[in-house]
């Protein structure tokens, strides 16, 4: 049976292209980049957009000690060490 989740805080917008990991022990899950699928003038924004849910609490959070990369669609991210993303790839 599948069901819908409440999500809270600031929630990521909707986008395709981008990576999801998992970083504390599958606590946490990282959004990073993307494109709209609206195709709007925000791409740039979102290319380079950080947000991360707390699967505990279903609390999405855009953390400001990320840092502003490039934007990025189309690419690959995994987990290296406990607090870091590689991201390979992408346009």
């Amino acid at each position: 049976q599948m069901s819908h989740a409440r999500l809270h805080g600031d929630q990521p917008s909707d986008r395709e292209w981008s990576s999801l990991c998992a970083l504390a022990s599958g606590k946490l899950l990282v959004l990073y980049g993307g494109v709209s699928r609206s195709n709007t003038p925000t791409q740039d924004a979102m290319g380079r957009e950080v947000a991360v849910l707390n699967v505990e609490t279903m609390t999405w959070d855009k953390p400001t000690a990320a840092r502003s990369l490039l934007p990025v669609h189309s690419h690959t991210a995994t987990v290296v060490g406990r607090t870091k993303l590689l991201v390979f790839g992408g346009v």
